[in-house]
């Protein structure tokens, strides 16, 4: 039997604003379609929270149980407010690039998350907005901030999807935006086919060990006896060690 107190699924936690609040709705459900891809190997949780910006998640960060914001793997999404002009979002480019790094690094070291994704905030679509709502945002401001979050993400040194260039490279990238900002079914797609691949060898050094390529965690019903106790599953857990016991095992 494992010894291990740590789950045997890994945790990836997504941090951000209502894109990420809405990451498991029936448009914007990137997170849904990430939890969908890493079934029986993780469990994706949403921290998303309608309307925030960086200078609101550092009390975050600092006010909430620190167990709230746990995971393996962290995907800080942040942006696409603070690069709004209403002075209830609006933080200075500067500030928003020293605030990703507060979280950045409150999360490595104070929560203990080992791995952190940016994604910069998508562009915007002023024609598809309503008046109040374009009269506060600009594409043009809002690539300065998708530039910035990436220059922040290489001045600290982890994998960042530039997500405003991967949707500006499309030739009708409008459409994958539902009101010009948050994303559509076509958009969270996207996005998902291009976080997939960052978040799962990442969230994979924190799990099982020995998993060969298209694995799940536990054996196939199929493969397990019909008995307690199945010698199969017990088996699977021994010679798939977490990290910390295959490292006394290598001792």
């Amino acid at each position: 039997m494992t010894s291990s107190t740590k789950s045997l699924w890994t945790r990836v936690v997504l941090l951000g604003d209502s894109i990420t609040e809405g990451s498991f709705s029936s448009d914007g459900r990137w997170g849904a379609m990430l939890a969908n891809s890493l079934q029986r190997l993780c469990d994706v949780i949403p921290r998303g929270f309608g309307g925030y910006n960086s200078r609101q998640w550092l009390s975050v960060c600092r006010d909430v149980p620190v167990m709230s914001l746990y995971g393996d793997v962290a995907v800080l999404f942040l942006g696409a407010n603070d690069a709004c002009t209403n002075p209830q979002q609006y933080v200075p480019i500067e500030e928003y690039k020293t605030n990703l790094a507060f979280i950045v690094n409150y999360m490595k070291s104070t929560v203990g998350v080992p791995e952190v994704v940016i994604l910069t905030p998508p562009p915007c679509d002023t024609t598809a907005m309503s008046p109040e709502m374009a009269s506060e945002r600009s594409e043009e401001m809002t690539a300065n901030y998708a530039e910035a979050c990436v220059q922040e993400a290489l001045e600290l040194g982890v994998p960042y999807i530039d997500l405003h260039t991967l949707f500006k490279e499309q030739s009708d990238w409008q459409s994958l935006l539902i009101d010009g900002l948050h994303l559509t079914e076509r958009g969270s797609t996207l996005l998902h086919s291009a976080l997939l691949p960052v978040v799962k060898p990442l969230a994979a050094l924190h799990g099982p060990q020995n998993m060969e390529e298209g694995e799940t965690i536990l054996p196939s019903y199929t493969d397990a006896s019909n008995t307690d106790p199945s010698p199969e599953i017990e088996a699977w857990v021994v010679e798939h060690p977490m990290p910390d016991e295959a490292k006394n095992q290598a001792k």
